[in-house]
């Protein structure tokens, strides 16, 4: 895990350096290539898992948006879902949102 200096990231917000984005539905995705998605991160990370882990998942919470998986190895792979999107470059944030 990684360790975080969270003074000197006050002080960078502080000084105008940074930006923080709380939540992750605050950022909308679209495909690189110029088409429209808008999807959220936590909605492509929810129907990525969803699609993948058919049959993983024991009970799917969608008003919290929290699953039950069926063992360790169903949740591990969920992460893996997230991560897997969290590096697909095919899919970026929304450019004037984040200017």
């Amino acid at each position: 895990m990684t360790e975080h200096n969270w003074n000197e990231l006050a002080q960078s917000i502080a000084d105008g350096e940074a930006i923080l984005v709380l939540g992750p539905d605050a950022i909308p995705f679209y495909p690189a290539q110029g088409g429209v998605g808008g999807l959220s991160f936590s909605q492509r990370t929810r129907d990525r898992i969803l699609q993948q882990l058919d049959g993983q998942i024991s009970h799917f919470y969608e008003r919290d948006n929290l699953f039950q998986f069926t063992g360790r190895g169903a949740k591990q792979k969920a992460r893996e879902q997230v991560r897997d999107c969290a590096r697909d470059t095919n899919w970026l944030p929304d450019s004037e949102l984040l200017r």
